[in-house]
Formats: C-alpha cells, structure tokens, sequence
C-alpha cells in the first residue's frame, strides 16, 4: 500500500477533509473558492482519484477548474483536524 493511496481513504471523510483544506487557506486563496460547499461538491464530482497525491491532485484540479493557483507549501501547512485525519489514516 502506497502511502499516497491512504490518503484518499474512507471516502466518507473525503468531504470533510477537503472541506477544512480549503477553509484552512489564507484569506487571499479561500475567497476565491466561496461558497465553500459548492467548491467542495465540484471537487467530489469531478476531480478523478489518482495514483498521485491528495494534495498535488487537488491543487492541480483547482487551478484547472477556478483558476486559483495555490502553492503546495500552503496545502502542505493548512491543519487537517484531528478526528478526521485520524479516522482518514
């Protein structure tokens, strides 16, 4: 098992993980990508799971899609809360 793989775990918690990343973001970034919720339900329906990391495809899917170009120093910093990075792992 590929460390990368774990991260797209328990899809369940996809939402919720993704969702505190892009709350997590400076200001600057997370305006850009309001309403949350609706950002959020883009990425699940049309971002495609890939055998490369959570953070570098969600990166790449929102500046493809919002044109948003978001540093991955800054996904990499954003605080995933306990519970759900716990349960994703």
């Amino acid at each position: 098992i590929h460390a990368e793989g774990l991260e797209w775990e328990v899809p369940g918690l996809l939402r919720e993980k993704i969702t505190a990343l892009i709350k997590g973001l400076p200001k600057r970034y997370r305006k850009q990508l309001v309403p949350v919720s609706e950002t959020v339900d883009s990425v699940l329906i049309k971002m495609e799971k890939k055998d490369r990391p959570l953070l570098a495809t969600l990166a790449q899917f929102v500046y493809q899609e919002f044109g948003v170009d978001i540093p991955a120093s800054l996904w990499s910093s954003v605080e995933i809360p306990a519970l759900i990075e716990s349960l994703a792992s």
